[in-house]
């Protein structure tokens, strides 16, 4: 997965730059998520492509947390905000922790910096592979083609891997996940969910 410069320059700013962003909701409803659809017993979390940390913030109260990022300068922040969970360095692709975990989260579009469909596979086979059995995935794509071009109307295409729900849920069934997609996401976002329990 390629590095963006703008995070390794900006990790300071980071959180200046997303105050209107509302952490403490956002977990409210993935927890209300994860009690619905969670079928194992455990509460060990990983919050993949977690930035600087501030969804863990909260779950830290309730989960065994451990977050992974590519960016050391976004995890030298979360380190300092979250005293309770384990930070490491890695590519959402090919990282491999040698455990399972019961929650795996990708929020914030992280997933889409992926960029390619293959790379999604790889990528959704990753999470199976860190899920125990009756484990949950909750992933916030990037907008849908539709959803993009009302948003940035003539604007060139994202580099970003655009969310297209048929793909995007025929890869997670196919790597043992049952998925259900959810077009409102977290608070109503329209970039949607997706909520997956690992068969």
């Amino acid at each position: 997965m390629k590095k963006d410069k703008s995070y390794t320059k900006n990790a300071n700013k980071y959180d200046k730059d997303n105050l209107d962003k509302d952490y403490f909701w956002e977990v409210k409803e993935l927890k209300e998520r994860i009690k619905e659809w969670k079928k194992s017993n455990g509460k060990k979390l990983l919050d993949v492509g977690c930035g600087t940390g501030s969804h863990l913030v909260y779950l830290q109260k309730e989960f065994d947390c451990m977050g992974i990022d590519l960016y050391e300068e976004m995890l030298k922040i979360a380190r300092r905000k979250v005293k309770k969970a384990k930070f490491i360095q890695g590519d959402m692709i090919n990282f491999d922790l040698g455990e399972e975990f019961d929650v795996i989260l990708c929020l914030f579009s992280a997933i889409s910096f992926i960029e390619t469909y293959p790379n999604l596979r790889k990528t959704i086979k990753n999470f199976s592979k860190h899920l125990v059995k009756g484990g949950i995935v909750i992933i916030e794509p990037y907008y849908t083609e539709k959803v993009y071009k009302n948003f940035k109307g003539n604007m060139a295409k994202s580099k970003l891997l655009m969310n297209d729900p048929e793909k995007w849920t025929k890869i997670m069934e196919s790597e043992g996940f049952k998925t259900k997609y959810f077009y409102r996401g977290l608070l109503g976002h329209v970039k949607g969910i997706y909520v997956g329990v690992k068969k």
